[in-house]
């Protein structure tokens, strides 16, 4: 008979669904519930007589076991929280009451631990916070983001009229080309950013592979450091994506970052694309779908995974560093947005050196629509028509309206919403086109649009913001006389736009910025 028998009957432990077990003041299992055997994977034989310290991870042990010398000694119950490792290795996080159960002397009591599995509970409050984090960086770059384009299109603006007023050949023309240069390559940087924020969400175009990681690759190389040798190796120069760009930064950062905890001393991270053609019903040993897929490879020359971690790699807190049991979410996020695309994520594993996570995304070859920009025709940009420019940004306010009053523009010029209304309402000539920024105080550009064209029912508008075409709506863009122009933008390009739609010609969306 179990010298616990006449305190927890063996048929009672066995019909609760928690893990219980009972252990002596050595930390010596005496009882071992059928639960505890399922998710610890050691049966009650296994475990009867054997040290309790057996699930619990090394660098906990010295704690429980300060923690169950104080119960014996008769302190009250214990809730905490805490890790336990399975047969399978499986890190598992649990809820831990801890109660003494008296006997005759101090030396024959006994603890009750009963474990309560809270690893999806745990797993999912910390994608939970990881996504609120994401969220709240995309907030701030798009808030950055905006006034950064700002500042690009009055240093585009300004370039474009100090040009104007030189002769060519001018020593200084070379000066303003380098400026513009950077700009635009500053330009792109801060759209690839605005790209992963809430304000590209919808816009239905699809995503260069290679041209979207050779974007992120120089943040991606300050992430590595110093000692990591980060490369890439792009050969999918063709293949779009037709997923939320912040897919492929997520992944990469996360993988880097698991890759990263691998090296030791010196190393090396590659990241190459290839085009995989499935034509089967599972790749990898996993269920697949048939089709073109773009590969992303990120492979690292760390120490190594077994195959029995690279089955486990993506479970949730598991890792392979001792020092560090809780961390390991990373490919679980990976896994989940990817699969959400339809993807795959495949590990492969090798004993020696390195690892290889590959992620296969469902791509086409076709050109998206905001990619496709024919050559502006060759058009006379200048006109006598009478636009009303409303931008809260007096910069750009300024330099966009000299641009247009110098090709014979009459511009009436407001800082804000109500301004524009109220000299609309007051100005003799009719109004034929609105510009407007978007979003603005108290009254953002459609809100501004809606109202003048009660006024003017045919009424051209083209909207500009810095948050790009996720600030707008498509159905409002598609609308008879209506276009967009992302900032920061040319002022050769404002004036086609402007042209173009005071002259009837339907004038795509644009969302990158055009070299004059």
């Amino acid at each position: 008979m179990s010298q616990t028998e006449f305190l927890v009957p063996p048929l009672l432990l066995n019909t609760i669904s928690d893990a219980v077990s009972i252990v002596d003041a050595a930390g010596r299992v005496v009882e071992w519930n059928d639960a505890a055997a399922t998710a610890y994977g050691w049966s009650a034989t296994e475990m009867i007589g054997e040290s309790i310290e057996r699930i619990i991870p090394e660098a906990l042990r010295d704690a429980e076991r300060h923690l169950r010398g104080r119960l014996h000694a008769g302190e009250a119950p214990r809730i905490y929280d805490a890790t336990r490792t399975a047969r399978s290795g499986r890190q598992i996080i649990v809820t831990v009451t801890a109660t003494r159960l008296p006997r005759d002397t101090d030396e024959s009591a006994l603890t009750l631990l009963v474990e309560r599995d809270r690893t999806m509970e745990r797993t999912m409050e910390s994608q939970l916070l990881r996504a609120k984090q994401w969220e709240v960086v995309g907030q701030l770059g798009a808030g950055v983001a905006h006034e950064f384009n700002n500042n690009l299109t009055a240093i585009f603006g300004l370039a474009s009229l100090m040009m104007g007023k030189i002769v060519p050949g001018h020593p200084i023309a070379a000066d303003i080309a380098t400026l513009r240069d950077h700009a635009q390559q500053s330009a792109r940087l801060v759209r690839h950013l605005l790209s992963f924020t809430a304000a590209e969400r919808g816009t239905g175009d699809s995503i260069s592979v290679d041209d979207t990681i050779r974007q992120l690759a120089p943040i991606l190389r300050r992430v590595c450091g110093e000692r990591v040798l980060f490369s890439t190796d792009l050969s999918a120069p063709a293949e779009r994506l037709a997923v939320d760009p912040r897919i492929v930064a997520v992944t990469l950062f996360e993988t880097l970052s698991n890759a990263l905890g691998a090296c030791s001393g010196q190393a090396t991270l590659v990241v190459s694309t290839s085009v995989v053609l499935i034509g089967g019903d599972t790749f990898g040993g996993q269920p697949a779908r048939a089709g073109r897929y773009a590969s992303i490879r990120i492979r690292d020359t760390g120490r190594g995974l077994t195959p029995e971690a690279s089955i486990r790699a993506v479970d949730p807190y598991f890792t392979t560093r001792h020092e560090d049991a809780h961390l390991g979410l990373g490919l679980t996020m990976v896994r989940h947005l990817v699969e959400g695309a339809g993807g795959l994520l495949l590990v492969t594993p090798s004993e020696t050196i390195g690892a290889v996570v590959e992620v296969l995304l469902p791509s086409t070859t076709a050109v998206s629509r905001a990619t496709a920009t024919p050559d502006a025709p060759a058009v006379d940009l200048s006109g006598e028509e009478t636009i009303l420019l409303v931008e809260d940004d007096p910069m750009v306010r300024n330099i966009a309206a000299r641009s247009l009053r110098e090709r014979g523009y009459d511009v009436i010029e407001a800082k804000n919403g109500a301004d524009a209304l109220l000299a609309a309402e007051h100005h003799a000539r009719p109004i034929h086109l609105v510009v407007t920024d978007v979003v603005m105080p108290d009254m953002d550009g459609r809100e501004l649009f809606d109202c003048v064209r009660r006024w003017y029912p045919k009424l051209a508008v083209l909207f500009i913001s810095g948050y790009t075409r996720g600030a707008i709506s498509a159905q409002q863009i598609e609308q008879e006389n209506t276009s967009f122009l992302a900032k920061p933008f040319e002022l050769d390009v404002l004036g086609a736009e402007v042209r173009a739609l005071l002259d009837g010609r339907q004038s795509r969306p644009r969302g990158a910025v055009a070299a004059s």
